[in-house]
């Protein structure tokens, strides 16, 4: 896939994972994907970009006390304090307010109606994602919620998405948001097991696909390196896939 200039608003820009076990979490991504690390900076309260090639591909976060080790999601706005607004008038919630990020961008964190987190940036100078899909970068971004007509409309509403229906039955609802002609997002419906991972079954949460050269290859490197599998190696319309959580815990998906 080309690099892209920038990311259109609406699509997820960037990604990060919260982990109580920071070194853990570096040491571990750094092995399986072959990413770097930047030092944390302790003035952005010790936040770490993860880079591929020298671009930035992900960021690495102490997380709060009480909360389950994630990746999070953040989607494109052009004004991150406007966008906050329409969250909450839509009957979603704002955790954290539209806040300047040095010159890099600004940044807030609020959830759907549904109570799926998650983070919007408006760039600055740190433009987000704009490598996708080639290995070692993240390849796809999915919600998993119980409100599935809901958070469709959410979508639409606010951020552009132009939804079309990949599968309509009762055992399984899926569809894919587009932005611009392009598929940005999937969004799947939720019974009383799915999504399985650290915030619990049927919670509604973002899931987060990295890409890699050989699904089976890289499942069984992660497991060395104190993955555990949630859902084994499978193939999909969309490629090879496996459900991880990683060494501390955090839901993550690998995708060939």
């Amino acid at each position: 896939m080309p690099i892209r200039d920038s990311v259109p608003a609406g699509a997820p820009i960037w990604i990060d994972l919260a982990t109580h076990d920071q070194a853990a979490s570096r040491a571990s991504y750094t092995d399986l994907l072959g990413w770097e690390c930047e030092e944390p900076d302790p003035e952005l309260g010790g936040y770490a970009n993860f880079c591929k090639g020298g671009e930035r591909v992900a960021g690495c976060v102490p997380a709060m006390p009480g909360r389950p080790d994630a990746w999070s999601v953040y989607l494109a706005t052009e004004d991150a304090e406007k966008t906050c607004e329409q969250v909450l008038a839509a009957g979603g919630a704002v955790h954290a307010p539209a806040m300047n990020v040095r010159d890099l961008g600004v940044m807030a964190i609020v959830a759907d109606p549904s109570g799926a987190p998650f983070g919007l940036w408006q760039p600055g100078t740190h433009h987000g994602l704009l490598t996708l899909a080639e290995p070692g970068h993240a390849a796809w971004f999915e919600l998993h919620t119980a409100d599935y007509e809901q958070t469709l409309q959410f979508g639409r509403d606010l951020f552009g998405w132009e939804p079309t229906s990949v599968a309509d039955s009762p055992e399984f609802r899926y569809a894919t948001g587009s932005v611009g002609g392009d598929e940005v997002v999937g969004v799947m419906a939720t019974g009383d097991t799915r999504p399985e991972g650290p915030t619990g079954a049927g919670a509604p949460q973002w899931a987060v696909y990295l890409q890699v050269s050989d699904v089976d290859a890289a499942t069984e490197r992660a497991v060395r390196l104190g993955a555990e599998v949630v859902h084994p190696p499978g193939d999909s319309p969309y490629g090879r896939i496996v459900t991880l959580t990683d060494p501390t815990g955090a839901l993550v998906k690998l995708r060939s």
